[in-house]
């Protein structure tokens, strides 16, 4: 039901930021599980677990109004805050898997890495998992685009 009633925030942020709406499914997946009030023990907030500085750094003027720890369990914040920061470090880092690293294992460590993705193993397993749903969802996508198809008569 969580799914159901965010797709339409989700279609969204996609749009708006230039992520893919099941890549930001398969993220909040993996980080919260649908939970938009999960609070992890290090801090990070919402349905994307940003911490609270991350979304100061990726929020609008207008967000910055409002602390970090609150805008942070709004569903609508935290999902564009997010999106704004998956396309930011996809650019930064020239993809997926390395953006994926960078959101996990945070910036530095993957630049002290030379830009890869590092050999840390929590890190690798959250990559590897994410990508995983990440491919599902965009093979359920393809599925459900396949059944929509009607076949023209050929004339």
């Amino acid at each position: 039901p969580e799914v159901k009633a965010l797709a339409p925030l989700l279609r969204e942020a996609a749009a708006e930021h230039g992520v893919d709406e099941e890549l930001l499914k398969a993220v909040i997946v993996v980080e919260s599980g649908f939970n938009a009030r999960a609070v992890s023990p290090r801090g990070a907030l919402g349905l994307m677990q940003i911490m609270p500085v991350t979304g100061d750094r990726y929020a609008t003027a207008a967000e910055r109004r409002t602390p970090a720890a609150t805008r942070l369990l709004d569903p609508k914040t935290n999902v564009h805050t997010g999106a704004r920061m998956l396309a930011d470090l996809e650019r930064r880092f020239g993809g997926i898997d390395v953006a994926l690293a960078a959101w996990n294992a945070g910036e530095g460590t993957v630049r002290r890495h030379g830009g890869k993705l590092p050999d840390i193993a929590e890190t690798r397993a959250h990559v590897h998992l994410v990508l995983e749903l990440y491919w599902a969802l965009l093979q359920e996508r393809q599925a459900r685009r396949a059944t929509e198809m009607k076949l023209q008569p050929a004339r």
